[in-house]
């Protein structure tokens, strides 16, 4: 199993401090970084600094060398395609082919709401995804004849710079959606990704997309499984309580316990031995690729734990 580091950053997380985690994660060995692409706080803290996802992405692509680089999970409304697409060519330029690609409905409407961004009900969001993929195959040049659909309209035409990966950078596709989700992923998807589920909910959402593959002919191995989940952890089984209480402050809980309760199926609590037991209960139901996301995310300590204990515990499973 792979891991990489995933980061929060619209809830006031700085770019200096995004950065120094991020450098943290190269040093250490990590797969890649992933950000969230959020223009608001979606803890309801609409006072907290957010920063804009690809800016930082951009950033980081001349900070770095090794580490992938992507979101999870760039919302339609947020870009027109055509620009998202020039955004994305540009910053795989910049990273020497390193970018990770994802697109999803979104989920957060006050973001929206309050920014003046169109948020149309679900089924409506669904219909603009699969327009906003075809656009994307069309401005890379992996499809042709243009586009012309209820949402987005282009020519047929290739955007350049082209991508430096080829024949176009890899597409994260993910959701829990029983019917719409998976056939999207079948078709599109280089690596379908699933957040915050137990392992088992992992694995039934996993069948999904290998039976959709099926329908359309497609090898489901050719889709990357990964999962987005996150972990409070401690050196020291003794230490757990006080870790849980930083993490607390960290998110801006009112009721770390309330919380802790919420959360067991999508957040492992304890030592670095226990996220290790249950990153080792994904890899058993086909998880290829875990982004961990950990609390406080700015603890590069935690960060350096993660590497010596868990990375090399799960890199054969």
């Amino acid at each position: 199993m792979k891991l990489s580091l995933f980061l929060d950053p619209q809830e006031g997380i700085s770019y200096a401090t995004l950065r120094e985690a991020t450098l943290a994660a190269e040093r250490l060995g990590f797969h890649g970084m992933y950000r969230s692409d959020h223009l608001t706080s979606t803890a309801d803290h609409f006072e907290r600094a957010a920063s804009e996802a690809w800016s930082t992405l951009a950033g980081l692509a001349r900070e770095t060398s090794r580490l992938r680089l992507g979101t999870l999970v760039t919302p339609v409304g947020f870009r027109h395609p055509s620009l998202y697409a020039k955004i994305i060519n540009t910053v795989d330029e910049m990273s020497d082919g390193r970018v990770d690609v994802s697109i999803g409905t979104g989920w957060y409407a006050p973001e929206h709401l309050r920014l003046g961004l169109p948020f149309p009900e679900l089924r409506d969001r669904f219909d603009q995804l699969e327009e906003y993929l075809a656009v994307l195959h069309q401005l890379w040049g992996t499809s042709t004849g243009g586009v012309e659909g209820q949402h987005y309209r282009v020519d047929d035409f290739t955007v350049a710079p082209a991508s430096v990966q080829r024949p176009r950078p890899r597409l994260i596709l993910g959701g829990h959606g029983p019917r719409r989700t998976p056939r999207i992923a079948a078709r599109y998807a280089d690596d379908y990704n699933v957040d915050w589920l137990s392992p088992e909910e992992t694995g039934r959402l996993n069948r999904n997309v290998d039976n959709a593959c099926a329908d359309i002919g497609r090898d489901p191995a050719e889709i990357e499984r990964s999962i987005l989940v996150g972990a409070v952890i401690a050196a020291d089984r003794s230490d757990v309580d006080e870790r849980l209480a930083q993490a607390g402050r960290f998110l801006g809980l009112d009721d770390v316990g309330a919380w802790r309760e919420k959360t067991r199926e999508s957040w492992t609590v304890g030592t670095a031995e226990d996220l290790v037991v249950r990153l080792q209960e994904y890899a058993a139901v086909g998880v290829q690729h875990t982004m961990l996301m950990l609390a406080p995310g700015d603890d590069l300590d935690i960060i350096s734990l993660v590497a010596d204990v868990v990375m090399p515990a799960v890199a054969g499973s």
